[in-house]
């Protein structure tokens, strides 16, 4: 039931309506103009908030309540200067009035005017009584934020506050904090609004993304788990949790999800990718094979899809689809490294050595950083027996990224099989220390027997 105060606001409004139908004047107090302004206000319909303006100026040319209306309207439209003067003319009459103090502070704010922002500012506080801290403190706050100076937004909020406890103070705190990427502070003011606010599903989606990006993924679960409670049909919230399940390698989960997902959104080649990669993982390949496919038919540019084709074809050896599908993958993503590493298997497998080459520099050319490009363009050189280039390779490779242990077991192997014995052991010993749960990579490489190997693995 709407109260006392909305009832009146309405039948205001209506009367003003009555008048402009009528095509007459009627008199209105300060007090009903500004309740007229504000009804338009909060609805963002300026045009009709400042013609009720300017016919509540003729009818009280004295009042700075509605002047102030006027510059307040000013600055939603953009009009700065103009607002800027005026309300530089109104301090002059008012010096007391907090508000004035206020929106100049604003405007300078959308100037990006801070050194005079911080001086109108300081300029309040010294006649804001204790009781009327946090307010003031708030929406100074808020026009810091508003646009984007999230460390000055902070200094208001926490001022505000310090004077009083608001549910809407911990949420500006907590969207601060996210953007300025201090999740523990921004995950920590979420959950206090959302203990007074525990259904608000946005913001339960919201703090679930935070979860995901720092791989917290059983808290986001449980916040995106909130949001469904509160909104089933909360789509986005149901497609994170499908990623979040894949980010924590739960893909049985990921597919229950992600098939819950296309009963809302039948036609999401995402979901279908999503699905599809799962299965790949969980090595159902016809399925995952199905799901790829399903994808490319409602979207024929999807390029992880025919990169997931690619790889499936690749592992059942039909090479010529294979490149079919990882070629139509590089025209979406012609600057993909994992997808031209895919080619340069491919081009190996089929003997194009010269194709495989320049498909494997492309990747380590987009990316130098990732491990299995230099061990694909490395495994081309061996495929060529032309093993002192392997070598030079997999040494290139170690300057770049030389913490990498797949690259030291590597290079440690070929060195073994070189007789290279004192800098294959280094890198051995190096790779085990990184990563020895991967060892496997190298008694793969290397079968043969040597004894300080055999002592050097045994420690680990």
């Amino acid at each position: 039931m709407e109260n006392k105060s909305n009832k009146n606001e309405n039948l205001l409004v209506d009367r003003y309506k009555e008048m402009l139908e009528k095509k007459v004047q009627y008199y209105f107090d300060v007090e009903e103009f500004e309740e007229i302004i504000d009804s338009f206000l909060s609805i963002n319909l300026l045009y009709d908030a400042y013609n009720v303006v300017q016919l509540a100026i003729k009818q009280h040319p004295k009042s700075v309540e509605i002047q102030l209306r006027k510059a307040h309207i000013m600055i939603e439209e953009g009009r700065t200067i103009e607002s800027l003067r005026l309300l530089t003319k109104l301090q002059k009459i008012s010096s007391s009035d907090l508000i004035i103090y206020l929106l100049k502070g604003a405007v300078y704010i959308s100037m990006g005017d801070i050194e005079n922002a911080e001086q109108e500012i300081t300029d309040m506080f010294k006649i804001t009584d204790e009781d009327e801290i946090a307010y003031y403190a708030y929406n100074i706050g808020i026009a810091y934020q508003k646009f984007s100076y999230y460390d000055l937004a902070l200094k208001y909020l926490n001022k505000s506050l310090k004077a009083e406890e608001d549910k809407w103070v911990f949420f500006d705190l907590a969207n601060c904090y996210n953007k300025l990427k201090k999740y523990d502070l921004s995950t920590k003011y979420y959950n206090k609004y959302l203990d007074e606010e525990p259904y608000d599903e946005k913001t339960w989606y919201t703090l679930g993304l935070i979860y995901y990006k720092n791989k917290k993924y059983d808290e986001a679960v449980d916040s995106f788990d909130f949001s469904l409670a509160i909104d089933d049909k909360f789509i986005n919230a149901l497609f994170y949790k499908g990623l979040t399940y894949i980010k924590s390698k739960e893909f049985d989960k990921a597919i229950v999800v992600f098939k819950d997902y296309l009963l809302l959104d039948e036609n999401s080649e995402e979901a279908h990718y999503y699905i599809g990669k799962s299965y790949y993982i969980l090595n159902n390949h016809p399925i995952a094979y199905k799901h790829f496919s399903k994808a490319l038919e409602l979207d024929f540019m999807h390029a992880d899809s025919w990169y997931g084709k690619s790889i499936i074809l690749l592992s059942e050896k039909k090479y010529s689809e294979a490149l079919h599908s990882v070629m139509q993958a590089l025209k979406v993503e012609s600057e993909n490294g994992a997808f031209w590493n895919i080619a340069g298997i491919i081009y190996t497998k089929m003997k194009k050595f010269n194709e495989a080459e320049r498909a494997l520099k492309k990747a380590i050319f987009y990316n130098d950083k990732i491990s299995k490009y230099w061990i694909s363009y490395a495994s081309l050189k061996q495929e060529q027996r032309l093993y002192t280039k392997q070598i030079m390779i997999l040494k290139e490779a170690y300057n770049m990224i030389p913490d990498s242990a797949e690259i030291n077991y590597n290079l440690a192997a070929i060195l073994l099989v070189h007789k290279k014995e004192k800098k294959a052991i280094f890198h051995l010993e190096k790779a085990l220390n990184i990563n020895n749960n991967k060892k496997h990579i190298f008694n793969k490489l290397y079968t043969n027997s040597n004894n300080k190997v055999s002592e050097l693995l045994l420690k680990y």
